[in-house]
């Protein structure tokens, strides 16, 4: 089971990420509170006030440590209802696609709809998946 780790980023990876970088990587962190394993929700701090300025993924095996999911200061929880809405968003952005002749497209583009290294293609109603 996946848990909670607090990371404070050091100066560039705080302007990055601030900046909406989607990756932290392994030379940008400061510090992480506990054991970080890989999967585990990382909730980034900011260095001057101890704010919430972004949360991500944990990866340990990866010089990308962090994948971010969301960038911003408000409380939020990140659970199953969190990437259902930020599918419906993806999907939302896509739907001109279902008025042309089009039977392909992109559903999900990784960073760019806030699921790191996520591909969703749907070919003709099959959804081919790459990760």
């Amino acid at each position: 089971m996946s848990k909670h780790v607090a990371v404070k980023l050091k100066s560039k990876g705080e302007k990055s990420v601030l900046g909406g970088h989607p990756w932290v990587f392994s030379n940008s962190i400061q510090k992480i509170s506990g054991n970080a394993e890989t999967g585990d929700l990382a909730i980034i701090f900011s260095r001057s006030n101890n704010k919430l300025i972004a949360i991500g993924i944990y990866d340990a095996e990866s010089p990308i440590k962090v994948k971010i999911v969301y960038h911003g200061t408000k409380s939020i929880t990140i659970n199953s209802d969190y990437f259902k809405s930020q599918l419906q968003i993806a999907y939302n952005k896509r739907l001109n696609l279902l008025t042309t002749e089009t039977n392909a497209y992109r559903l999900i583009f990784g960073e760019n709809d806030g699921f790191p290294g996520l591909i969703a293609d749907i070919y003709d109603g099959v959804i081919v998946v790459k990760l």
